[in-house]
């Protein structure tokens, strides 16, 4: 038997459980509250109240979000925002709209990477920020905290939204020169930066690969900077199609004319 205090007279209630002699399990009393355990005998002898103790907890924790600035992430990227409750416990994130009234139900989610566990072992009352879980669903997922007990809060709305998507390019749009279908360049060796002195008509296009109106659009060259012309093939390496040759770190043109490197020694 059961019983919510020490005492010599027991009476059944929501403070009071049984179990037979044999039992080897019994349950627990719908009241919260802290139990030691009595046996009694079929003559109405009683022992003392067992040294262990049983807490029964019945009520169910707070999510909350005490810094709670809408986010945008990715699988495992670190939040600004916090999540909290107010019992020791486990803290989850869960897609919205998805069943998290149970530990089960939670798991459920976990495997269908619907939720994730935000914070184990998380203290009562203090804030946490989150790593996102790997593989998740896109979307919006709320706070929901399970106790030491499984009892499971209500779902507090989130401010994580999962973006595990990467954009996808859709269209390109191309167009010549309104202006004219080329633009004449005249590079000087004297600026230390072209390897000779030399003129270029390039040819150009207008390309929206920076935004979807004309005010966006970005020209492009059609041919290597310095090149006399655009290459013939993909394995044209004629000298007229090469153009010179740029060091990354360095604004720099270099030309090899098969017996000297123009450029090479400046800088």
């Amino acid at each position: 038997m059961l019983y919510a205090t020490e005492t010599t007279t027991f009476a059944a209630g929501a403070t009071m459980t049984t179990a037979i002699g044999t039992a080897t399990s019994i349950l627990a009393p719908a009241t919260e509250g802290t139990y030691k355990l009595y046996v009694i005998d079929a003559a109405g002898n009683y022992s003392t109240a067992s040294t262990a103790t049983l807490t029964v907890d019945t009520t169910p924790p707070v999510a909350s979000a005490p810094t709670s600035t809408a986010q945008i992430l990715k699988s495992g990227d670190v939040s600004t925002s916090t999540v909290q409750s107010t019992e020791a416990g486990n803290i989850y994130l869960v897609k919205t709209e998805t069943s998290a009234t149970t530990q089960a139900l939670i798991d459920s989610a976990v495997t269908a990477n619907t939720a994730f566990l935000g914070k184990s072992a998380a203290v009562a009352d203090t804030p946490y920020t989150i790593t996102v879980a790997e593989s998740l669903v896109d979307g919006l997922y709320d706070i929901v905290a399970v106790d030491n007990y499984d009892n499971v809060s209500s779902a507090c709305t989130g401010w994580l939204t999962v973006d595990n998507t990467a954009p996808a390019i859709t269209s390109i749009t191309s167009t010549t020169n309104p202006a004219g279908d080329s633009i004449t360049v005249t590079h000087t060796a004297a600026g230390g930066v072209a390897p000779v002195d030399k003129t270029v008509t390039y040819g150009t296009v207008l390309t929206n690969l920076a935004g979807p109106t004309a005010t966006t659009y970005r020209r492009w060259i059609t041919q290597n900077l310095g090149a006399t012309n655009q290459a013939t093939s993909a394995d044209d390496a004629t000298e007229p199609s090469a153009g010179w040759y740029w060091q990354f770190n360095r604004k720099q043109g270099f030309k090899h004319d098969t017996f000297n490197c123009l450029g090479c020694n400046r800088g």
